[in-house]
């Protein structure tokens, strides 16, 4: 796999089958948007479909609808699960236009500090290829690598690191 390009993803999830193939293997990953050399150059969220049957298959899907283009709502660093009704669920990630705006560095250089955002993302499974839907948001806060469960009454519970951006300087 490494000379596809696939080693370099982070973040992956097997999905459902779509309807109208119910054999079809595919899974959806996503990686760091943003180069960290720049540290912020403006791309929306990047994702892709893999077909295992097929290895050279690997599509960029477009990016969802609320998906900002300025580097505040990276897929990087989220949390993800499926809902109900099999779709998929991403919350929080890296926002690189608060962590390289760090107002603590006078040359704009970045931070090492994990700044979070609120975003959430639904990805519909149901059809080939698989489609960001808008969402309007789980999240009451910044999260940087969160953690998101199914509770048994169907609910979804979204727990862990807070990455709020500091206004604070050393």
């Amino acid at each position: 796999f490494q000379n596809e390009g696939l080693d370099e993803f982070a973040h992956m999830a097997v999905l459902p089958p779509p309807a109208s193939n119910p054999n079809m293997a595919r899974v959806v990953l996503w990686k760091r948007s943003q180069d960290l050399e720049d540290c912020f150059d403006g791309r929306p969220p990047r994702s892709f479909l893999w077909r295992p049957r097929s290895p050279a298959d690997l599509v960029e899907l477009a990016p969802p609808t609320n998906a900002p283009a300025d580097g505040t709502g990276d897929f990087f660093c989220s949390g993800h699960t499926f809902d109900r009704d099999g779709r998929l669920i991403v919350v929080g990630g890296q926002n690189y236009k608060a962590k390289c705006q760090n107002p603590c560095d006078p040359g704009n250089h970045g931070s090492n500090e994990a700044v979070g955002h609120k975003f959430t993302y639904r990805l519909d499974t149901s059809v080939d290829p698989p489609v960001w839907q808008p969402d309007s948001g789980l999240l009451d806060r910044e999260r940087w690598y969160p953690s998101i469960i199914n509770l048994p009454n169907g609910e979804l519970f979204v727990g862990g690191h807070s990455g709020a951006p500091s206004t604070a300087c050393p």
